[in-house]
């Protein structure tokens, strides 16, 4: 008897321990940045990637998976196990996926983590010598005398295109890999300008070598600095600032991951947006504030999703019909 009771006893030491293995995570998150390094993305997950470290416990590896509309690093994390282990970085150009390249998969079949934004403005080189918005639009207005510089297939680019035919500019528009190479094409004089948010060319309006001139997404001057940047709409009353495509950074996983996974996600979002480390962030580099997840980031997505659906079909440049994949168009 004492033998079959020590059998029994060895038995029970080696079964599991019920929910041993149940707590999440137990392992490394891997957060693949869809875009090239020194972006905004990139910037934002390598900022925020220790803040989700302190908060879930686990380290939070950051990779970059760069290509021209972040197809590549979202078909990636959709591959991937749906464990909430694997994370792809998000932005506004993520949600014209469906209609430049055909993939199936839209804003509903993912969770987004909406953090903030920037302001879109345009900036020209140091050595364009243009100062203002005047001088702007006078260079612009000339034949094939001003280029733009943007990020291939990005929310910025769509805007471009909306300026370019709201106010009938015959700018040129150079689409780069990323916004690291849009930017050094402006400070090379490759190209004229750009238009982008503070988050990526803050370093080089500090340093002098960019000059913001307009402010795009607000019609509400900006304050850079000790200057005040006008809004585009006040010497332009053709451009209308709500239909400036709103750009956002975050994180975007598939929306069926296990429920226990989903809940310390948005517990950790919850704890980084209200951390002092990124209030400073969103501060400095002038930044709407988000905080968006759940239903509330859901209804985002799919508006922008439908806005930078709809704005690519219209000009033609749409490769697939926003239909096929059932958005819709929201007015």
């Amino acid at each position: 008897m004492k033998k079959l009771f020590l059998l029994l006893a060895c038995a029970v030491l080696l079964l599991p321990l019920p929910n041993a293995s149940a707590a999440w995570p137990e392992r490394p998150i891997r957060l693949i940045v869809a875009f090239p390094p020194g972006g905004g993305s990139d910037t934002f997950c390598r900022l925020t990637a220790p803040l989700l470290e302190k908060e879930l416990g686990v380290r939070v590896i950051v990779n970059n998976m760069p290509s021209g509309t972040g197809a590549s690093a979202m078909a990636y994390v959709w591959n991937a196990a749906h464990d909430g282990y694997t994370w792809c970085s998000a932005n506004t150009t993520q949600l014209g996926i469906p209609v430049a390249t055909g993939i199936k998969t839209t804003a509903k079949d993912w969770s987004y983590y909406i953090a903030g934004g920037g302001i879109n403005m345009i900036f020209v080189s140091k050595e364009s010598g243009i100062k203002n918005l005047d001088e702007f639009l006078a260079a612009a207005r000339q034949p094939e005398k001003f280029v733009f510089a943007t990020p291939a297939m990005s929310g910025v680019y769509w805007d471009l295109e909306l300026i370019k035919k709201n106010l009938n500019l015959p700018v040129k528009i150079a689409a780069y890999a990323g916004a690291a190479d849009a930017i050094l094409a402006v400070l090379s004089g490759e190209t004229t300008g750009a238009l982008f948010s503070m988050t990526e060319v803050q370093s080089h309006v500090q340093a002098g070598t960019l000059i913001p001139i307009a402010v795009v997404s607000q019609d509400q001057p900006l304050m850079v600095g000790n200057k005040s940047i006008p809004p585009l709409s006040s010497s332009a009353p053709e451009w209308e600032a709500r239909k400036a495509i709103k750009q956002f950074q975050g994180y975007v996983l598939p929306a069926d991951i296990p429920q226990e996974a989903a809940t310390r996600i948005n517990a950790a979002f919850l704890k980084i947006m209200d951390s002092p480390e990124l209030a400073a962030v969103i501060e400095e580099w002038q930044w709407q504030r988000y905080g968006l997840f759940g239903k509330a980031a859901a209804e985002f997505a799919a508006n922008l999703e439908s806005a930078l659906s709809y704005i690519q079909y219209d000009l033609g440049l749409a490769k697939f019909s926003p239909e096929t994949f059932g958005i819709k168009r929201i007015e």
